[in-house]
């Protein structure tokens, strides 16, 4: 009877989860996150190489199943979230194989599930490099926990392989992480034929993924051209900028002003239930680390589970770490969960306090989904309408220029015509469906001096029709707005728009 309620109770949060992202799928204007990865899979569609014809500073293998869709029905914003919810449902069910496997608990198994509802994929609705290098953590832990034992062993270690290759193809960071921790930590706790199985199948897997994507990039891109986008800029630029620093109080700042007493009158179950959860976000990495301790010392279960959760929970953290924020933590969740599994090992007393208080989450994470859901009623919403399907947002100054300028464009733009939009607004060239012709589907205050001067001179070239400025007050803007004023007449401007 009560395994048939836990069933139960899994299936309506599924449920739910169903309902909830089929609501929210077309809502988030993401100009830049978006932008870069529709735009960049347009391109790869079109027939450009990553690293030779357009700088990208991670690898491109996220962008693959959406150049894919594209090349097969065209670019559209449609295509994009349609492969996002496949991925929400592809992280959903790879982690609760994992669980599984790790013989975890059902409430864990409940709370992974009611956490990933609001705080999965439809908390940042696109294919984004984050959510598939997750994935490829996932379905790699999956294999290495089914090896052992098997009876085709070496077949799950090269699946294994794949995935950590994918992994690391799509997010440098997380996924080389969690290839080293997984060389460090799983295989020392693996014993004589097994390791050689599992070192071999291993290194045949991602051999394999790095000589199909070797075969792809090193002729044209060249070598030079994937050290400089991939590990240079990444270490040199890009992890300096605000944001992207260790802050480890940054969250709980985040949090503070919205809990006042204003906002908390006017939607008390949205903003109670979102501090809540907001604050357990930022323990998480803590509660999981002292769970992994914890089991380790205990020995609580075999070290090849532990081996494979610690290195989960490492290379998520990790990968959070450059870019520390509560964003960056929903996008760490999936790796963080299983190591709490550790937790329901424990004695007996500790793990019925284990029980209610992720059963409080669970009801946490419930009813912020359910207020967030409510919040998200069309009458609250408008429709972004272009070229490329529509998006709905909440109305905004923000949207409304965005709406001005879209309109303008559709009113002048003609067949060809180009766009190369600076800031971090590239999802305008999905919206219009003008391609950029530069090397750059952004550009922002960390690009490098060359990149600069690389940019200028396409500015001076004939193959640009339109170039779209945020109105802000940094050095990018300082700098390519006296490039382009000689050159190019103004022709739209609002609040947070200058098109030439």
């Amino acid at each position: 009877m009560r395994t048939t309620a836990w069933r139960l109770a899994l299936l309506c949060m599924a449920l739910w989860g169903v309902v909830y992202y089929l609501r929210l799928f077309d809502q988030k204007l993401l100009l830049g996150d978006e932008g870069t990865i529709l735009l960049d899979a347009w391109r790869i569609a079109s027939g450009e190489i990553p690293h030779r014809d357009f700088f990208q500073g991670f690898p491109p293998a996220s962008f693959i199943p959406t150049a894919a869709l594209f090349l097969l029905f065209g670019p559209s914003l449609l295509a994009g979230r349609l492969l996002a919810f496949a991925l929400a449902i592809l992280i959903v069910l790879s982690l609760d194989l994992v669980l599984r496997k790790l013989e975890a608990d059902r409430v864990l198994r409940l709370l992974s599930l009611a956490l990933l509802i609001p705080f999965g994929v439809s908390y940042w609705p696109i294919p984004s490099h984050h959510w598939w290098a997750a994935l490829h953590c996932l379905l790699s832990a999956y294999f290495l926990l089914s090896a052992p034992g098997s009876r085709k062993p070496r077949h799950a270690y090269f699946s294994a392989g794949v995935f950590a290759a994918l992994a690391a193809f799509s997010l440098q960071d997380q996924g080389g992480y969690f290839i080293i921790f997984t060389a460090l930590l799983y295989l020392p706790a693996l014993e004589g034929r097994e390791r050689k199985e599992a070192i071999w199948g291993g290194l045949a897997g991602v051999g394999t993924v790095a000589l199909l994507f070797s075969a792809w990039l090193l002729p044209t891109a060249g070598i030079g051209n994937l050290v400089n986008d991939l590990l240079v800029f990444p270490l040199t630029s890009y992890h300096n900028i605000e944001g992207h620093k260790f802050d480890l109080f940054s969250g709980w700042r985040s949090v503070m002003p919205v809990f006042s007493r204003d906002g908390f009158g006017k939607a008390p179950l949205y903003i109670g239930s979102m501090t809540f959860i907001a604050f357990f976000f930022m323990l998480v990495p803590v509660i999981s680390f002292a769970s992994l301790s914890f089991g380790r010392i205990r020995k609580l279960a075999p070290s090849p589970q532990i081996a494979v959760a610690a290195s989960l929970a490492i290379s998520a953290f990790l990968t959070a770490l450059h870019r520390w924020s509560f964003t960056n933590l929903v996008w760490a969740l999936p790796g963080l969960l299983p190591a709490m599994f550790l937790m329901w090992k424990a004695p007996n007393k500790a793990r019925r306090l284990f029980s209610a208080a992720a059963i409080v989450i669970v009801a946490a994470a419930t009813v912020f989904s359910v207020s967030f859901y409510k919040a998200g009623a069309p009458e609250r919403l408008v429709t972004i309408a272009s070229s490329a399907g529509s998006l709905r947002a909440f109305n905004s100054g923000e949207v409304q220029d965005l709406l001005r300028l879209l309109d303008h464009i559709e009113r002048f733009k003609k067949p060809g015509d180009t766009l190369f939009c600076s800031g971090f607004h590239s999802l305008i060239n999905i919206f219009t469906l003008m391609k950029n012709p530069t090397p750059f589907d952004s550009f922002l205050v960390f690009n490098t001096e060359s990149q600069y001067q690389r940019l200028f001179s396409e500015l001076g070239s004939e193959r640009i029709t339109w170039i779209c400025m945020p109105k802000t007050r940094d050095s990018a803007n300082a700098r390519i707005i006296p490039v382009i004023s000689g050159k190019y007449d103004l022709s739209f401007e609002n609040d947070r728009y200058m098109l030439y």
